[in-house]
């Protein structure tokens, strides 16, 4: 007979073994790059004689090709917040293209050549000597963040690799910090602020991709709910960062293992290499740089910052009532308190139960009587059903198509829905 203790062990080992919780080794493109050996074939040249200057928008483009006959483009510009801008696209080959993360499209501002030769371009903002980036010819190429003398950023093209169409969408790239002796960022992570080495043998990189995790692993870089591909490279004189703007499954390897060059490793499942680099040079200000690209959130009221009570679920408003009297009795400093699906009709959003929750104006009156707030959630899933006017309403309009155009369906809390 399993015992009480066994079964809760087996029952989580089995948790932890669904999609949500995968390894690097047991997702193709992941355990592909990682123990991908670029040969000396696939390394790019950046060929500096045929650089293009675009003055209306003020990119600087230049062709990247390698002994395998691949064909790149990399774009470079300067933002007017001491930012770069990186991209590199495939010749004759379309990919998905991020139109919602950025606050808005960046304006990219004049630039001078200083220095060009057969093998070296230097550019700098116009005005701004301070702050430059050198293109190496290669091969491998190599491209250089630097301010007032100093690199602070190096993009490695030797790590540089795109899938084939044949093959699928998948690059990846290396990024090192020169100077810095921390790294941090890749949020939302149930680990340590500052990134840890991902490169020895039992170790996993950081995961992003957006999971709804139930139970998660302390000290770990597997994924949760978001994820924000910005890093910092930090010292005590300087900080530097970058962000991928791709919302694309990522895995990051991190290592120190070159003193004072801690680098990052970026291992793309598709989209396109879109990448802010950020002069800094102090931490604030490369925050300040990143959040000008995002958007800065606004200050949250003041009960948003309280203690909410939120579980999984309150069956009626009764529940609610003597959940939050009891919080009052002992004078527990509760906020607010978070409804989950059962308090709708069926789980049709924007609708209440009219049996467990037939008074939801009283309901609400009687939390704030004892300074209370009360929040229902609301998923985006929305249930399949003709007398449903939430879904009748976005019923070939607004829901996530197949490629035939026809609505997506999935199965949410066992009933049929559309997102």
């Amino acid at each position: 007979m399993i015992t009480g203790r066994l079964l809760i062990l087996v029952l989580l080992v089995n948790f932890t073994r669904c999609d949500i919780y995968k390894s690097c080794s047991e997702v193709t493109f992941c355990s592909k790059f990682r123990n991908y050996p670029a040969t000396r074939s696939e390394y790019f040249t950046a060929e500096i004689g045929e650089v293009n200057e675009d003055k209306m928008t003020n990119i600087l483009t230049l062709p990247l090709s390698n002994e395998k006959d691949v064909k790149l483009e990399l774009q470079v510009s300067f933002l007017s917040n001491f930012t770069a801008r990186l991209r590199i696209t495939e010749v004759n080959r379309k990919r998905y293209e991020l139109k919602e993360v950025l606050d808005h499209e960046p304006h990219a501002v004049k630039y001078d050549i200083t220095q060009q030769t057969n093998h070296k371009l230097r550019i700098h903002p116009h005005g701004l000597h301070d702050a430059s980036i050198i293109i190496s010819r290669g091969a491998p190429f190599s491209l250089e963040l630097a301010y007032k003398t100093h690199t602070r950023i190096n993009f490695d093209s030797s790590q540089l690799v795109f899938e084939s169409a044949e093959e699928g969408e998948a690059f990846s790239f290396n990024v090192g910090f020169q100077g810095s002796t921390n790294l941090y960022g890749l949020h939302h992570h149930a680990d340590r602020m500052t990134l840890r080495e991902t490169v020895e043998a039992d170790s996993d990189p950081y995961r992003l991709k957006n999971v709804d995790a139930g139970q998660y692993q302390t000290n770990s870089t597997k994924s949760l709910y978001g994820a924000v591909p910005v890093i910092y490279g930090h010292s005590k004189k300087s900080t530097s960062g970058i962000f991928l703007h791709n919302a694309a499954q990522q895995w990051v390897d991190i290592t120190y293992k070159e003193k004072l060059k801690p680098s990052a490793r970026f291992i793309v499942e598709g989209g396109t290499l879109d990448l802010f680099l950020f002069f800094g040079p102090s931490f604030k200000d490369v925050v300040r740089q990143y959040v000008d690209l995002t958007g800065r959130m606004h200050m949250p009221q003041l009960w948003t910052l309280g203690y909410h009570q939120c579980r999984y679920s309150y069956l009626t408003q009764d529940d609610v009532k003597e959940v939050v009297t009891k919080m009052e009795e002992y004078d527990f400093p509760m906020d607010a308190i978070w409804l989950d699906i059962d308090y709708t009709d069926g789980k049709k959003y924007f609708t209440w139960n009219p049996q467990n929750y037939s008074d939801p104006v009283g309901l609400q009156k009687y939390l704030a009587s004892m300074n209370k707030r009360l929040i229902t959630i609301i998923d985006p899933h929305i249930k399949v059903d003709s007398d449903y006017p939430v879904y009748v309403g976005g019923q070939g309009k607004y829901f996530v198509k197949w490629e035939n155009g026809s609505d997506f369906q999935g199965t949410k809390y066992y009933i049929v829905s559309n997102v």
